[in-house]
C-alpha cells in the first residue's frame, strides 16, 4: 500500500522527503520485500535526498532481520561516510544481530564502544546476549524507559556465570 502511494506520488511529481522515503522503507522490509527496500533506498539517494539516523536505522534493521551482514557492514561504511552517527537504536541492532550469528567478540567489542560513548543497551539486548553465551545478566541500578517501553535499557550491566 505505501509502495503504491510513493508511486502515485512520484508520477505526480510531489517531492518526497526523507520522512517519506523512510515510511516506505519500513513497509518494505516489515513486508519482507528486503530487495525492493534496497533498490528504493539506492533511488532515494540517487535522486539526492539525504538520509539521516532514522532512516539509516530503518535499513539497518532490515538488513539485520534478513542476516545480510554484508549489507550491514557497507551501510555503516557510508553511514560514516556521509557523517551520518550511529545512535542507541543502530548499536542494539546490530548487536542483536552479531549475537544471532554467534560473533561474540564482535558483539562485545560493539558494545564497548557503545558504552564509552554513553549509549545503554536494550532489554531485548541484555536478554538476548545473556541467553546466547550461556550467562545471566544482573541489571542493577536503575532500568528506565525511553521513548519506548518495549526497548528499555540498565544503566549498568553485570555479568556473573550462572
Amino acid at each position: 500500500m505505501a509502495f503504491r502511494i510513493l508511486r502515485e506520488a512520484v508520477r505526480q511529481n510531489y517531492a518526497l522527503d526523507t520522512v517519506c522515503y523512510t515510511i516506505v522503507l519500513h513497509g518494505l522490509f516489515r513486508g519482507h520485500f528486503v530487495q525492493e527496500a534496497r533498490d528504493l533506498f539506492d533511488k532515494m539517494k540517487d535522486s539526492g535526498v539525504a538520509s539521516n539516523t532514522c532512516t539509516y536505522n530503518v535499513m539497518l534493521r532490515g538488513l539485520c532481520r534478513a542476516r545480510d551482514m554484508l549489507a550491514v557492514t557497507q551501510l555503516l561504511t557510508e553511514m560514516e561516510g556521509a557523517n551520518v552517527h550511529m545512535d542507541s537504536t543502530s548499536f542494539n541492532v546490530v548487536v542483536v544481530l552479531l549475537v544471532k550469528l554467534q560473533r561474540i567478540s564482535s558483539a562485545t567489542a560493539l558494545i564497548r564502544e557503545m558504552l564509552n560513548l554513553g549509549m545503554k543497551l536494550s532489554t531485548k539486548t541484555c536478554w538476548l546476549l545473556s541467553q546466547s553465551i550461556g550467562h545471566r545478566f544482573v541489571l542493577e541500578d536503575s532500568i528506565s524507559a525511553e521513548s519506548d517501553v518495549s526497548d528499555s535499557t540498565c544503566d549498568l550491566l553485570v555479568c556473573s556465570a550462572s
